[in-house]
């Protein structure tokens, strides 16, 4: 399969699941990167959404059989198709294939399209949640010496409960969709992720919602919290 960029503007839209801007690639061939210096700093977004930019990157397709097509509607097809399962493939790209199997129709994506597919899959698992309208909690998970952390999962909600020692400290909330996806391997999703539960930690002892605590470490079992519940929501 050929790539090669298209001359029309696309308009910009909007857990388990750093690259350069992507020239010529094959089908069977780094956006912003987090770093902690300042963990209230927000890490730099692309301009434009990986949903876009694959818009405006067309392919000419040979092993799905859909012809002369742009990257966002082949790999909207592979996902229709079962082919939901990224996995680290060759020169530090990723390919996308079905869970399971070894062969993949598409061994080479382009650098942005791992965050546009796991984009998809947790829009869908979103939409999941809130159409079974799913209530479940985690315990309480140790996040440091004196703070716990218990994690209530409605819907698509996460309700985040800090508890110091065993009073209630502060109540929060966000969305699964609010939870970043990076272009990357799952590390570099979990520490975007644990990064933007910190800031929103660090912003919480600012107005004294929180009486103290290490920002990552809540972080992290915030996250576990969310593996937890979503685990189970999706046995």
């Amino acid at each position: 399969m050929k790539t090669q960029r298209s001359t029309f503007q696309a308009p910009q839209m909007a857990l388990d699941f750093s690259f350069q801007q992507p020239g010529r690639v094959s089908v069977n061939s780094t956006a912003s990167k987090v770093t902690d210096n300042d963990e209230d700093q927000l890490p730099g977004a692309p301009k434009r959404s990986a949903a876009a930019e694959l818009s405006d990157m067309v392919v000419d397709d040979r092993v799905l059989s859909q012809g002369i097509t742009t990257w966002r509607n082949l790999v909207d097809f592979a996902i229709r198709t079962g082919h939901t399962e990224l996995y680290e493939s060759e020169d530090g790209r990723q390919g996308l294939r079905r869970p399971g199997f070894r062969y993949a129709p598409i061994s080479r994506l382009p650098e942005r399209a791992p965050e546009y597919v796991k984009d998809v899959l947790a829009g869908q698992l979103a939409a999941r949640l809130e159409k079974l309208k799913v209530q479940l909690s985690s315990g309480r998970l140790t996040a440091d010496d004196e703070f716990k952390v218990q994690i209530s999962l409605e819907g698509s909600t996460f309700q985040v409960s800090v508890y110091e020692g065993r009073k209630l400290d502060s109540n929060w909330s966000f969305k699964l969709m609010d939870l970043p996806r990076t272009p990357g391997l799952p590390d570099a999703d979990e520490a975007a992720q644990i990064a933007f539960i910190a800031r929103k930690v660090k912003r919480l002892q600012r107005e004294g919602r929180i009486a103290g605590g290490t920002p990552n470490l809540i972080g992290k079992a915030v996250l576990r919290g969310v593996c937890s519940v979503l685990g189970e929501a999706t046995k």
